[in-house]
């Protein structure tokens, strides 16, 4: 009896010594897991600073106070500085004197977050820099949150393995639940349990390191796009320089009713600036544009003469854009001055280039519903809404906020099919400003 009793204590105490072993594994990984997280986090600040300091002037502006670029900067360095020295001292030397500083760190991050969770127009968090993409929104602030709440419980875990008169290194005290290997400094292999942790953090790393990858894919559509972006001011240029400095214009002028013509051939069913705006490569191609991307010239090419469905009769030069050129080019500036529609339709005609009186703040040619970023079968929107590619009067092009804070004060609305939107019905038309 006493010897069966004597086996299942020493089998009871071998468990209890072997889930403490385990345990000691877990938590090592756990806290290599953190520090990693908390580098990565400070490295990728460094690496694009401007979401961190958008975010640090916003936090600054909602408290009342007043941001100043030293004071923000220098706010900026001591997160980035606290971030990468609580990661290294949780890959070098875990232990309670680190767990405590890195929950207050991630305290003040969380509360930052819970700020940006109730401000659907507040920047992104930028915790990654340009890693994970732009992240604006209340979706990211949310997903930051999840993702601090659980760094926060993985932490008060370790610290709970811990007694309360530690303050150095777990690992370095015997009274630590998470205790030495008994066996000494003896190699032994892996444990299932080491494995499961070192590939959980992998993978954990890697679901964070891989949206970086999307967002290098998504800045090449990007740049494609703007390239395409390009080739279509180009040509616009191309056609101003022939015309004497006049955008095309494919309407009657003073009648919108009339219909838009391209090429003498009447499209119907369209509208006075919604028809001319997706019809103008019509008079552009392709004596000064050659198109070469079917997602952004529909149609042309594509019919013998007189053989398009669309627009049977119509000839093989008839374009339908879906890079639209601004709707304020078919009307003069003085037609987009007041919140009245004028009462005469005089206005209603063409343009030209000299109308633009602040090129690098007005688009001429928008892509709103990112048409050339998508992939040939896919649908463009999906990959963000509210943005659009746009080339500006100056032949600038970039990505923007179609529906930035504030836009509704700078449009007009008008009849004959204008669109409600900036580059398009901006006040005071070519003459005034989107940005």
């Amino acid at each position: 009896m006493r010897s069966s009793t004597g086996v299942l204590s020493m089998l009871a105490w071998a468990g209890k010594r072997g889930w403490e072993r385990d345990e000691q594994v877990i938590a090592r990984g756990i806290a290599v897991f953190l520090g990693a997280v908390f580098v990565l986090a400070g490295t990728a600040k460094i690496a694009s600073p401007r979401d961190a300091h958008l975010l640090l002037t916003y936090l600054a502006n909602q408290f009342g106070l007043a941001p100043m670029k030293g004071l923000v900067s220098a706010a900026l360095a001591l997160v980035i500085g606290t971030e990468v020295a609580v990661g290294v001292a949780l890959l070098t030397l875990p232990g309670r004197a680190v767990y405590v500083p890195a929950v207050c760190l991630l305290g003040v991050c969380t509360f930052a977050l819970c700020v940006l969770l109730f401000d659907a127009r507040a920047p992104g968090c930028g915790c990654f820099g340009e890693l994970l993409g732009p992240g604006s929104g209340r979706w990211a602030a949310f997903s930051g949150l999840m993702r601090n709440v659980g760094m926060l419980w993985l932490l008060g875990w370790l610290i709970s393995k811990c007694p309360d008169r530690d303050r150095a290194v777990v690992s370095s005290l015997p009274e630590c639940r998470l205790s030495r290997n008994p066996r000494g400094s003896h190699g032994r292999a892996f444990s299932l349990i080491e494995m499961l942790v070192v590939i959980a953090v992998i993978g954990i790393l890697l679901a964070i390191a891989l949206p970086s990858m999307k967002e290098a894919r998504r800045s090449a559509k990007e740049s494609a796009a703007a390239a395409v972006q390009r080739q279509l001011y180009h040509g616009l240029q191309l056609y101003a320089n022939a015309y004497q400095g006049a955008f095309p214009y494919l309407a009657v002028p003073g009648n919108p009713e009339a219909g838009v013509v391209a090429r003498g051939y009447s499209v119907p069913d369209f509208s006075y600036f919604g028809g001319q705006s997706v019809f103008w490569l019509s008079v552009v191609a392709p004596e000064y544009y050659e198109p070469v991307d079917a997602r952004v010239d529909v149609g042309f090419g594509k019919y013998p003469p007189g053989q398009n469905p669309d627009y049977p009769g119509g000839p093989p030069e008839m374009v339908r854009s879906q890079i639209q050129l601004s709707q304020s080019c078919f009307a003069r500036p003085s037609y987009f001055a007041g919140d009245i529609p004028p009462e005469t339709l005089e206005d209603l005609r063409g343009t030209r280039w000299d109308d633009l009186k602040y090129p690098s703040n007005k688009g001429l040619i928008v892509d709103s519903a990112l048409i050339s970023l998508a992939d040939p079968k896919g649908f463009a929107r999906k990959i963000g809404w509210g943005w659009a590619m746009i080339s500006f009067g100056d032949g600038s092009v970039s990505m923007r906020d179609f529906r930035p804070p504030g836009w509704e004060e700078r449009v007009v609305y008008r009849p004959f099919g204008l669109a409600d939107s900036l580059v398009h019905a901006t006040r005071w038309g070519l003459a005034g400003r989107d940005y």
